[in-house]
């Protein structure tokens, strides 16, 4: 146990320690950014993304040094440690976080988080529920202490923090999975079954959902699904033609869900996965889960567009293009990528009003002119489409991408009937 965090009564049981009188607010979501983020954060940011973790402990020493007080560069140090594998001074930078700003929520979940990465469940437990009752609100929290509860066979206040963590994240295949081991865990092997499956149905890729419902469905004599769920995961299995170094790698990306499914990004990285790989429905599953997480993420819901139109996906391209400009009809990437889409699907009549809206808000862009040109021509508006391909041209500067683009435009000018 950690000195100064929490104290052990003389049973062994944790109490919490005494609120010091001067103590840091806990960052808040809304709060203004200071000076000091604006000269670490993007630094630290960088350095993490390069997985320089050296580089990131440095620049979170040197933002300490300045002020003790910066709890948000304690967390980030206890990332870079943990990621080094020293979870003795990640423990010591949260320890800190926290003693300084009690109501650091983050701080707590992630100081339980790291003994219970540790197998040390018993001892994570006080720091979760500390995390929890802070903010009931924090799905990782909740999580995490249904996690620890599970690991020390707690079921039924598992399972209730569980399903206040689905209550907060609907649909997560990873919570699914969990609530289905703790009913296990109360010899609720039906509803157990019926987790499992559902974890299993939300995401296809899912190989652990599948193991344990055909587990459960052999435990009660289901022969057809624990035979259709072995099916499953031995089309898991067979990915990359079953290449060791290719399921260490879905192995590696599924455990970056497993430790934090309210992050979209790692839905995101093993959908990229799937995808690479040729397994579309897994793939899609993701994205359209990660897609859930940030519903906002315009630059992310396009992206899926591309991972999957560069792989012959149109139509599933297509959603997600449209569902971007759901969240920004003005959205110039998705505009111009669905019409691209919908030209390429032989759609011109639904592609059209998408570059003319393209054009409209960037009306000197030669390349949305030249795709506004070309979709006039698909619709046989060769009039329509001579005016826009002969404006795309004396719109066309010095770059190198205008270079690219001319001898596009003046094909297409001579391909127009005379």
């Amino acid at each position: 146990m950690l000195s100064g965090v929490w104290a052990c009564t003389d049973d062994g049981t944790s109490v919490a320690p005494a609120v010091s009188t001067s103590v840091v607010p806990a960052p808040h979501v809304d709060d203004p950014v200071a000076d000091w983020e604006l000269q670490y954060l993007p630094a630290i940011d960088a350095h993490m993304i390069a997985g320089q973790l050296d580089s990131v402990i440095t620049v979170c020493q040197l933002g300490i040094d300045g002020d003790s007080t910066r709890i948000v560069l304690y967390n980030l140090m206890a990332s870079a440690y943990a990621g080094q594998g020293l979870y003795g001074a990640a423990m010591e930078a949260l320890e800190t976080a926290v003693r300084l700003s009690p109501g650091f929520t983050v701080g707590w979940a992630n100081l339980g988080g790291m003994y219970a990465r540790l197998g040390r469940h018993d001892e994570a437990l006080p720091y979760l529920r500390r995390a929890a009752d802070l903010d009931a609100d924090n799905a990782a929290a909740r999580r995490r202490l249904g996690e620890s509860l599970l690991a020390t066979h707690q079921y039924i206040p598992a399972a209730a923090e569980i399903r206040a963590a689905l209550g907060l994240l609907p649909d997560d295949a990873t919570l699914t999975l969990l609530l289905g081991q703790s009913q296990e865990g109360l010899g609720q092997t039906t509803d157990a079954l019926a987790s499992f499956l559902r974890a299993g149905a939300l995401d296809p890729g899912f190989d652990a959902a599948h193991t344990h419902a055909a587990e459960a469905a052999r435990q009660l004599g289901r022969q057809v699904i624990t035979d259709s769920c072995l099916v499953l995961q031995e089309h898991l299995q067979q990915i990359a033609a079953g290449d060791t170094a290719a399921l260490n790698t879905k192995t590696r990306l599924r455990s970056a869900i497993s430790n934090a499914p309210e992050e979209s990004i790692h839905q995101a990285r093993l959908g990229g996965f799937f995808l690479y790989h040729g397994y579309l429905p897994e793939a899609l599953a993701l994205f359209h889960r990660a897609s859930r997480l940030q519903p906002d993420d315009l630059w992310l819901i396009n992206e899926f567009g591309g991972l999957l139109s560069r792989t012959g996906n149109g139509d599933e391209a297509l959603g997600f293009y449209l569902q971007a400009l759901q969240v920004n009809p003005d959205y110039g990437p998705a505009l111009i990528n669905a019409g691209g889409i919908l030209n390429a699907l032989e759609r011109h009549e639904e592609a059209l009003p998408h570059f003319e809206h393209a054009l409209a808000l960037s009306p000197e862009d030669p390349g949305i002119r030249f795709l506004l040109g070309v979709t006039y021509m698909s619709l046989q508006r060769y009039e329509d489409a001579r005016k826009q391909l002969r404006q795309a041209l004396t719109e066309l500067d010095d770059s190198d991408e205008a270079a690219q683009l001319q001898p596009q435009i003046e094909a297409a000018l001579e391909a127009l009937p005379r």
